[in-house]
């Protein structure tokens, strides 16, 4: 398990105290390499320490914000109750034994999707449950793209979730989740789908 070595506690304790006097927002953002002194090799666990640092002070000061790590924007969001976090998200469901099919599809959705917007995959691998799903979030305007796509190809579209109560099923470990990059290929899509699914597909 790393320490904290790697994360300089004063510059977020520094933010995180200067934070709390700003209540009047519903977003903030700190940038990673604020909160990271090393800039290559950045790892999860890097960044779950961070997260669980952030989350810690809030705690501390009494402050009810939510914390999740913005993988296409490279930041830390602490987002206050009924924010982001609280807005439905968008999703489909993707055929587990038949993943990769959806590989162009995923990728042209993922383009769609703006630098400060949200696309995830979820997927449950436990046997004879298998599922996967994508969510996603952003100005209506690229929300109305993505739809357009999807009922172009058949795919049917619902609303039952949102961002936080999908992190909360990642922190008890229900679902792996992963998020899309902007600038992802289809072979990194490809990469994300064999790493996070368990099973083969059927063709296998």
């Amino acid at each position: 398990m790393e320490n904290l070595e790697n994360i300089p506690m004063g510059k977020i304790v520094s933010f995180l105290s200067h934070f709390q006097y700003k209540e009047n927002k519903n977003i903030y953002k700190l940038p990673l390499n604020v909160c990271i002194s090393k800039h290559n090799d950045i790892t999860e666990t890097d960044i779950l320490w961070t997260e669980r640092l952030i989350k810690a002070h809030l705690k501390y000061n009494s402050l009810v914000y939510h914390v999740f790590y913005h993988d296409r924007t490279k930041e830390f969001w602490i987002l206050k109750e009924n924010s982001y976090m609280d807005k439905m998200m968008y999703s489909f469901d993707i055929d587990y034994f038949n993943r990769n099919k959806y590989i162009s599809l995923l990728k042209s959705i993922n383009d769609c999707i703006s630098k400060n917007g949200v696309i995830l995959l979820t997927v449950n691998n436990l046997p004879n449950q298998c599922s996967l799903t994508c969510h996603f979030y952003d100005h209506q305007e690229n929300i109305d793209k993505v739809l357009q796509i999807l009922i172009k190809n058949n795919i049917e579209i619902f609303q039952h979730t949102n961002l936080g109560e999908l992190t909360q099923g990642l922190m008890s470990r229900k679902i792996n989740q992963t998020e899309l990059c902007s600038n992802y290929t289809e072979e990194h899509i490809s990469n994300i789908l064999s790493d996070i699914c368990l099973f083969p597909e059927n063709k296998i």
